[in-house]
């Protein structure tokens, strides 16, 4: 049995599909179960399209999640429940910028919880902690996605394919999909030029949707009515909070194009290949959290990184990326055919994983 560990909400499990995918590969014949969590506020996670959709229903067998806080008062029982799947092979998933004590505590629980190989632990090269160490790989610092090819190489597999198999929501088909929320305001670019780029998209014909999380309605409504009257709503449709994960990626997957701020949407939009462009701030390491496929626009002022929460200053590194900077970049990646109906094309895409006897 094949335990996979990886903590985080949409945007961390979208980083790591392609390992996910690539362990099912290598192991098609063991049982796999996803230990995850998002939490304390049980926000929607990796697990959500695993355990709802039936096209990668059998890309883990099992998937359990856990609260912290209900670890930390009865780690006993927690740890028991996990020796009872008898794990063969623990394989940590963890985030970049993982502190090394907090790896070493979950080697620790790892290794009590009875799991007979580790792998996938930066601190795993200690001598003291014996042959149940595993691989060691630094990337404290690192970007996300280059050390998960690095890991995928590791256990001789790569991320060919790894795109999640969804079907695309009619009402998106065509539509340039704008994300204008994040967790951090420090990583929001200016609502006014969201709706500035939304304007000039119907302008020219084209359809925008508004997608985020249940925190962003207000958000997405403000930028909606602001456009003014007389837009019909099939052609500025706004579904933040309205749709689940899974719903959230079926827009993707139908979009011509989509908008974001660096956040989860920039991950789930690479999880299905859709055309992406990040507006990004310079509060974080240039590329450490850079989403599969996406084109980034990013200043890098003396000010950066600066790792806050919300800028003290004039945010200037997310002020500076003007509106017709977005504009060009966006008909770079995905040219909008003015005038013309959007298009119906199916845009289905395969599997990563593969089928099991």
């Amino acid at each position: 049995m094949v335990l996979v560990h990886r903590v985080g909400r949409l945007g961390d499990g979208a980083a790591a599909w392609p390992a996910l995918v690539a362990l099912r590969r290598r192991y098609p014949d063991a049982r796999l179960v996803l230990l995850t969590s998002t939490g304390e506020d049980e926000a929607a996670g990796m697990a959500e399209w695993l355990e709802r959709s039936a096209k990668n229903e059998r890309l883990v067998d099992e998937v359990r999640r856990y609260r912290p806080s209900a670890v930390a008062r009865d780690a006993r029982a927690f740890l028991r429940e996990l020796r009872a799947l008898s794990i063969d092979r623990w394989q940590a998933l963890p985030q970049a910028g993982t502190t090394p004590w907090t790896e070493l505590r979950n080697l620790a629980f790892a290794r009590a919880a009875g799991a007979r190989q580790l792998s996938g632990f930066a601190v795993g090269g200690l001598r003291w902690l014996g042959p149940l160490g595993g691989s060691a790989w630094d990337r404290r610092l690192a970007p996300d996605l280059p050390e998960y090819r690095r890991l995928l190489a590791l256990i001789g597999a790569d991320d060919d394919g790894a795109r999640l198999a969804i079907e695309p929501d009619a009402r998106a088909v065509g539509a340039l999909v704008l994300a204008p929320g994040a967790a951090r305001s420090a990583n929001r670019w200016p609502l006014e030029r969201f709706r500035a780029v939304a304007a000039r998209e119907l302008e020219c014909g084209g359809r925008v949707v508004v997608v985020g999380g249940a925190g962003e309605r207000e958000l997405a409504a403000t930028l909606l009515t602001e456009l003014g009257g007389g837009v019909a709503p099939a052609r500025a449709l706004d579904l933040a909070g309205r749709t689940d994960a899974l719903g959230t990626l079926a827009v993707l997957a139908a979009a011509r194009a989509v908008l974001t701020n660096d956040s989860g949407v920039a991950h789930l939009a690479g999880l299905v290949g859709a055309p992406t462009l990040v507006v990004s701030s310079a509060r974080d390491v240039a590329g450490r959290w850079a989403a599969r496929g996406a084109v980034v626009l990013r200043e890098n002022p003396s000010c950066g990184p600066c790792w806050r929460d919300d800028c003290h200053l004039d945010h200037r590194c997310l002020n500076d990326i003007t509106t017709e900077r977005v504009l060009l970049a966006l008909d770079a990646i995905a040219p909008l055919r003015r005038g013309s109906p959007p298009s119906t094309v199916d845009k289905r895409l395969s599997l990563g994983s593969p089928s099991r006897p």
